[in-house]
Parts: C-alpha cells; sequence; structure tokens
C-alpha cells in the first residue's frame, strides 16, 4: 500500500519487482542485497500505524523498507531466508 494505493511485490530470481496496476517496474534495493534471489517476503506494521516490506534473500541477506528507506541486515549464517514471520509479545 503506496499511500492509498495497492500495489503488487513479487520475489524474483532477478531480485524484487512491483505492479502498480499498469507496469512492472524493478525495485531498487539495499546494495549488500543486490544479485540476490528474493525468497522470502513479510509486510509489517509499524508502531506509528505504517508498514514496513521485509524482503530474505539466497545469500542469508534480511533487508526492511519503511517510509520509503530501505535498512539491511547480514544474518550470522550463509543459509537461505526462506520465511519471515512476526510475534506478538
Amino acid at each position: 500500500d503506496e499511500g492509498g494505493k495497492r500495489v503488487l511485490c513479487i520475489g524474483t530470481s532477478g531480485g524484487l519487482v512491483r505492479f502498480d496496476g499498469t507496469g512492472w517496474e524493478m525495485v531498487a534495493t539495499p546494495t549488500n542485497f543486490r544479485n540476490q534471489r528474493v525468497r522470502a517476503m513479510f509486510v509489517s506494521k509499524q508502531e506509528n500505524g505504517s508498514q514496513a516490506l521485509w524482503i530474505g534473500g539466497s545469500d542469508g541477506g534480511l533487508a526492511r523498507q519503511a517510509q520509503g528507506q530501505w535498512a539491511s541486515f547480514k544474518l550470522p549464517s550463509t543459509n537461505f531466508v526462506n520465511a519471515i514471520t512476526e510475534t506478538r509479545a
């Protein structure tokens, strides 16, 4: 959901792509996440009510896009990220 407009995001072997209802485009991801297959995606709700998109990659990479900004995390493993979920305390 981008400003009330729904978009479809798809993880591919070439990265992350999005469809806005009229066309497809590649999504620019953090530099250290490029060339990774997107193997998992998850949308979380932030404390301020906005959404964040999480993506997991084929080289143990994890990235989050919130409010138009990417943050990336290198997990202590070279394993694939196959799933992303959250728990409620």
